[in-house]
């Protein structure tokens, strides 16, 4: 393994893979991942999957619908694609459950169709932090994804090279910055 990088990114899960991806494909030369264990082995190896873009954020579901385009043209860019597939997606409460299953038979007796588990990073306001550390040169670091780390992997790994590669932060990313919980303006959203 080489000893020099010109760019080093803790953590092999999607976000730091797909700001290696993104840094490369700019060209940012010799990039490294350090993975602790192995490729995926944390939040990234065990979360579902998902990919939603009907927030009420706009940045939110247009940072989404992005990732979405950019795992659905996988194949054609790379040359090694992976299977997205569009399904339905339920947020159901016990107080609608009941009112559902007379629309939809199926639900009378509960369903589980596939269960994960993981632990959430949540940032104070669910939004991701997407940054760099005052006062110390060339740390960058995203985190605080609040579940939604593989759906805006490919947005994520976009901005944060362009971030690292021009040394400013990029118009999309501004609200998305730590000093927001330190200046009380934390970002109202909502999951659904």
């Amino acid at each position: 393994m080489a000893s020099t990088c010109d760019v080093l990114i803790g953590g092999g899960g999607v976000t730091g893979l797909s700001t290696a991806l993104h840094l490369a494909l700019r060209k940012c030369g010799r990039i490294r991942v350090l993975e602790r264990h192995y490729v995926g082995a944390g939040q990234s190896g065990r979360g579902a999957g998902i990919i939603r873009s009907m927030v009420r954020h706009a940045g939110l579901s247009r940072w989404q619908a992005e990732s979405a385009r950019f795992f659905q043209n996988l194949g054609e860019q790379f040359g090694e694609g992976i299977p997205v597939h569009a399904a339905g997606y339920l947020l159901a409460t016990d107080r609608i459950t009941p009112r559902a299953s007379m629309t939809l038979p199926w639900m009378r007796q509960g369903f589980v169709h596939r269960t994960f588990a993981c632990t959430y990073d949540y940032s104070p306001d669910g939004m991701p932090i997407l940054d760099r550390l005052e006062g110390l040169a060339g740390i960058y670091f995203a985190a605080g994804f609040s579940g939604g780390g593989f759906s805006l992997s490919p947005f994520v790994g976009r901005t944060m090279a362009e971030y690292i590669a021009i040394g400013r932060r990029p118009d999309d990313i501004a609200e998305l910055s730590w000093q927001r919980f330190r200046d009380g303006k934390t970002i109202q959203w909502s999951n659904n």
